[in-house]
């Protein structure tokens, strides 16, 4: 878990630092991480490594594929922003992702259309934003990174 670990904090390290220099005036909660996986067989044995350092909070079906979110035993912190929950979806037929973190998500205050006015000068993929239960947009980073911004977290405090 060890390498996870360090995977998981220079990725978000890297994404959440982006996401400050390019709107430094922007206060979120970093919502999660997405980690994917390539294949079906594979799902099972990335939620047994996260396991190992956390627990399974949620598993539902979303979009025909299964989906967990696990809370880690330890919550990790990136300067102003504190890191509690890993989501492993199941991978969706005809949608291949290669094996690694995908994105982070982070929640905002600001409606989601008001944010896209904003910030009009970047461009958001908003293919998400009329989605019935967790509406989202996402934004790429020059890195390569995405970031998913909603108005409401995964799991409701």
């Amino acid at each position: 878990m060890a390498s996870k670990r360090e995977e998981l904090i220079r990725f978000v390290g890297e994404a959440t630092s982006q996401l400050s220099a390019l709107i430094p005036e922007l206060v979120f909660i970093l919502d999660h991480v997405c980690y994917r996986v390539e294949k079906d067989s594979e799902y099972p044995l990335v939620k047994e490594l996260f396991n190992r350092c956390g627990r399974n909070v949620l598993e539902e079906e979303v979009s025909g594929r299964m989906v967990s979110l696990f809370k880690l035993d330890l919550s990790l912190t990136f300067g102003k922003y504190t890191l509690w929950y890993v989501e492993i979806p199941a991978p969706k037929e005809g949608k291949p992702f290669k094996a690694g973190f995908e994105h982070i998500d982070v929640v905002i205050e600001t409606p989601l259309a008001d944010f896209i006015a904003t910030y009009s000068f970047l461009t958001f993929d908003t293919v998400n934003l009329s989605k019935g239960k967790r509406p989202e947009i996402s934004l790429k980073l020059p890195s390569g990174r995405v970031v998913k911004f909603a108005n409401t977290p995964l799991v409701p405090k």
